[in-house]
């Protein structure tokens, strides 16, 4: 210590409310330095022990010694203490805080639990139903594609029958060119049959005009026998020589009747008549057709004043133009016979051999045509030109490949 606490007068201090009760008494004015080995930390009075005061008769002995003043480590520790107090209330008030949040924590991770479960559930119940939806899904996949096979099954149907019914209306429209035909042929037949029985007629009166002139020459050829036999007499024997009928016409014949009398009288009379053929056939070689397909029915012969036109449809199989053997013939083709200016006048379908025949065609040009189906190829020519004269057969023939 300086001189400066020396020459201080001795008094009584005391210490403050936070040092311990310490009594100091009068200090020497001179004292030796303490070296800080020898200052001892001082210990905290004891709460047992009561500090001791000063008795009246102590005033004369010496003072105590001199205490230390307390050291900056118990500060330190004070403030230690202060600190570590408060550490621990934080951490008590951290504690209950901490309780109190796990207290809530527990609460809502327990309403989490029960949110979970009843999501869970709610989702193995909603996994369920989409099980049932698509379930369900493959179901209705299938039923529908049964529609739908069902469905392009009726389209096949419906296709099919739009087929036929497009074949069917192409036959109706075919029958009815066949019967539009069938009528222009009844048409045609009816006035053919008009001409045939005005022929018919006409032939009617032609024979009971051939009928009033055999009678006329059958009273003329009486009368002749009774004039000769008149003139004559009887005789030993007439005879009566007549050239025979010649196969050809011929413009006139003449007949010599001779009889001998037994008089030695001859008398020749001379008879001239002019005789005309009723019929007149010229034979027609039989031809390549005729021979490889005959007819099932014999072909007609002409009249005198008509001609017949006849003739086959056949497969030319090798289209040669020419029938062959093996080749066959074809039934219901159609064949029209028309003027030469082109006016259609009969029509004819082919029979089962083939064949076709116009009858009674009175002496013209005509047109021979054949009508060939769409898929049928004509290896002949499909119309030809004729010229027909009284008595004539004419042979028309077509091929088809």
């Amino acid at each position: 210590m300086s001189d400066e606490h020396a020459s201080t007068p001795p008094a009584e201090t005391s210490a403050s409310p936070g040092d311990a009760d310490v009594i100091v008494g009068p200090v020497n004015a001179a004292f030796n330095p303490l070296a800080p080995e020898d200052i001892m930390p001082a210990e905290p009075p004891s709460e047992e022990t009561p500090p001791q005061e000063a008795q009246p008769g102590d005033e004369g002995a010496s003072p105590p010694p001199l205490q230390p003043a307390p050291r900056a480590q118990s500060i330190l520790w004070g403030c230690l203490r202060d600190i570590l107090l408060v550490l621990a209330a934080v951490i008590l008030a951290s504690a209950f805080i901490f309780a109190i949040l796990y207290s809530i924590n527990g609460t809502l991770l327990l309403n989490d639990r029960e949110k979970t479960t009843q999501l869970t559930l709610e989702q193995a119940r909603l996994e369920e139903q989409i099980a049932d939806l698509q379930a369900k899904l493959s179901a209705q996949e299938g039923a529908i594609r049964a529609v739908d096979d069902r469905l392009n099954a009726l389209q096949a149907q419906s296709d099919a029958i739009e087929q036929a019914a497009e074949v069917a209306r192409q036959r109706v429209g075919e029958l009815e060119a066949a019967q539009q035909r069938v009528e222009e042929d009844v048409v045609a037949l009816d006035e053919r049959m008009a001409g045939l029985e005005g022929e018919v007629q006409g032939i009617q009166e032609d024979i009971a005009d051939f009928e009033r002139v055999a009678e006329r020459f059958t009273h003329f050829v009486e009368g002749l026998t009774r004039l000769i036999a008149e003139v004559v007499g009887e005789g030993p024997q007439s005879q009566v020589e007549t050239t025979p009928e010649p196969t050809t016409p011929v413009p006139e014949t003449t007949s010599t009747i001779t009889s001998t009398l037994s008089l030695t009288q001859t008398v020749t009379i001379t008879l001239t008549a002019t005789i005309t053929p009723t019929l007149s056939v010229t034979p027609t070689p039989e031809s390549r057709a005729l021979r490889l397909f005959p007819p099932t029915a014999p072909l007609p012969a002409p009249a005198f004043d008509r001609g017949v036109i006849y003739g086959l449809v056949w497969r030319d199989a090798d289209a040669n133009g020419q029938p062959d053997a093996g080749e066959k013939p074809i039934a219901g083709a159609f064949v029209t016979l028309k003027s030469a200016s082109g006016r259609q006048l009969l029509h004819m379908v082919t029979g089962v051999d083939g064949r076709y025949t116009f009858i009674n065609v009175p002496p013209n040009a005509y047109q021979v045509v054949l009508h060939p189906t769409p898929d049928q190829s004509p290896t002949t020519e499909m119309e030809f030109m004729v010229r027909v004269e009284g008595g004539d057969r004419i042979e028309v023939n077509f091929g088809i490949r």
